[in-house]
């Protein structure tokens, strides 16, 4: 459970202690005067050292900027500029990651508008015909025709008219369910 960057460093001091003590064993060191191989093999683990805890830390800074994008926090941005080789290419690439995600959010949103807008249009535009023939089918009703049929006709229309009424209100109201309006 131990953060990224300090798993590393515990793993390659271990991994140096586990070398120092192997060659401590098969006699590699001169207990005699220090010679300089040694000291040369200390410095070369130190020196060692200071790439893999880059390494490890820009790994950390990527992981912490993919578990962002992965959370939706669409302001997050890695930065790169500490970044050397294929650490700043996947640096970039999820930046532009990100940015993509923005764009297909942005893309999505504004469809989304004028989805919402075009049916709210076409409805409007069939509810002004529609409430004229709504009228005028009151005023049939009103004259009460003599002609049976034509009665059956004018209910006919009423009772359409009515239901095409409510399928245009349900379709706006659906719509702007669906946009979150």
């Amino acid at each position: 459970k131990l953060p990224l960057v300090w798993r590393g460093a515990l793993i390659f001091a271990g991994a140096v202690f586990g070398e120092f003590v192997l060659i401590a064993l098969v006699g590699g060191f001169n207990y005699h005067g220090c010679a300089p191989r040694n000291w040369l093999w200390f410095l070369e683990r130190i020196a060692l050292f200071v790439p893999v805890m880059y390494v490890l830390v820009c790994a950390k800074e990527l992981r912490r900027g993919a578990a962002d994008i992965a959370a939706g926090r669409e302001n997050t941005r890695i930065e790169t500029k500490h970044l050397r080789g294929e650490l700043l290419r996947h640096g970039e690439d999820l930046n532009n990651i990100r940015a993509g995600l923005t764009r297909a959010v942005d893309e999505r949103m504004k469809s989304e508008r004028l989805k919402t807008e075009l049916i709210s249009n076409v409805s409007h535009d069939i509810k002004t015909p529609l409430t004229s023939i709504i009228n005028y089918v009151d005023l049939l009703k009103k004259e009460e025709p003599e002609n049976e049929r034509m009665r059956e006709y004018v209910d006919v229309l009423s009772r359409q008219s009515e239901r095409l009424k409510k399928l245009t209100e349900d379709l706006v109201e659906a719509s702007k369910a669906s946009s979150g309006a």
